[in-house]
This record gives C-alpha cells, sequence and structure tokens, in this order.
C-alpha cells in the first residue's frame, strides 16, 4: 500500500502545482477521487470468478457510507460538472466522489 498511497499523494501534489502554474492561462485542473464503481469490467471478473451481480453488490457494503457500488454516471456527472462553466472558480482541488469511504 506505501507505494500506491504516494503515488495517489504525488498525483493530487502534482493537481494543486498544476493550478497554480496554470491559472495565469486560465487553466483549471482539480482531481477526482472515485470509490468502488461498478463498471463491466468489475462484473466480467466477478462472473469469471463464479459469482453474479448481486453478490458481487455485497461485498462492497462496508466500503462507504452510502453501503454500495457507484453506477458509472455517478462518477461521470461530478466529472463533467467540473469541467463546466458552473465550476468556472474551482482550481486545485480534490474531489472525493466516494460515497463517504474517505471518511471511515
Amino acid at each position: 500500500m506505501g507505494l500506491y498511497d504516494a503515488t495517489k499523494a504525488a498525483q493530487l501534489a502534482y493537481t494543486r502545482t498544476l493550478a497554480f502554474e496554470e491559472a495565469p492561462h486560465s487553466v483549471r485542473a482539480n482531481a477526482v477521487c472515485p470509490g468502488s464503481t461498478l463498471t463491466d469490467f468489475h462484473v466480467s471478473r466477478a462472473q469469471g470468478a463464479g459469482k453474479n451481480v448481486e453478490q458481487l453488490k455485497t461485498e462492497r457494503k462496508d466500503t462507504s457510507l452510502i453501503g454500495r457500488w457507484a453506477d458509472p454516471i455517478e462518477i461521470a456527472r461530478p466529472i463533467l460538472w467540473l469541467a463546466s462553466s458552473e465550476a468556472s472558480f474551482i482550481t486545485g482541488t480534490t474531489l472525493m466522489v466516494d460515497g463517504g469511504l474517505h471518511i471511515m
């Protein structure tokens, strides 16, 4: 986990640095940290291991305050919002889209 944690921290620091350096050019930089997201990749892996989708869904009940996997659209919408003019005054931040995992 040490290498994973260090590289994640580096990416977040790089996001802040990029936001600082590119602000004079009207470029915004933000990071999005998604939680467990139920994608076709996960479903295929589970099925390959002999599990069905319902079994897979129960495996993430304790990995967020919301107690379920995210649907991919629940990750996409905050990203689209950050890229929109509605978020034009936001830069150098990290948006946790993880169902509350980061506070558990």
